[in-house]
């Protein structure tokens, strides 16, 4: 990772997939220890929503990577409260279904508390996997990031 703060609103961490350790948590951003050609999540908090990018994961099926997103996904819920989450795919080509069973367990548990989780930049081939699965009934699904916030935020 560069010396110098990124200037773009997003963190710049990266999931290594080989280390069980946790994330180190800076605020409304955090930073993951670095690994060469590891998928890594990017996130920025708008209004109490965290907004997720993903890097490197352009197939995102190896199941120690799968387990890496799945347990930063649940911090972002579970440690830091966010009950309002945009995943945005838009380069992830190819993901396991574990990723989108993930994804259901933590709207299940957001959604007492009004939370929800809003799908975007989804590939034609994921988002059909979304609808032959049926989860575009548990979730929404929104062509890009800004689309997903407007739903969140209005």
């Amino acid at each position: 990772m560069s010396q110098y703060p990124a200037t773009d609103g997003w963190d710049h961490g990266r999931v290594d997939t080989a280390d069980s350790s946790p994330a180190v948590s800076r605020g409304d951003r955090w930073d993951i220890s670095e690994a060469a050609g590891r998928p890594r999540l990017r996130v920025r908090t708008v209004e109490r929503t965290a907004v997720i990018r993903f890097e490197d994961a352009e197939i995102l099926f190896e199941e120690g990577a799968v387990h890496a997103v799945g347990r930063e996904l649940r911090r972002l819920i579970e440690d830091e409260g966010h009950t309002q989450l945009v995943v945005d795919f838009a380069g992830v080509s190819f993901l396991s279904s574990e990723v989108l069973g993930i994804l259901a367990g933590l709207q299940r548990k957001i959604e007492p508390n009004r939370g929800s989780i809003v799908l975007c930049g989804l590939d034609p081939l994921l988002r059909d996997m979304v609808r032959i699965t049926h989860l575009d009934r548990v979730f929404d699904v929104c062509g890009d990031e800004a689309e997903a916030l407007g739903r969140i935020l209005c």
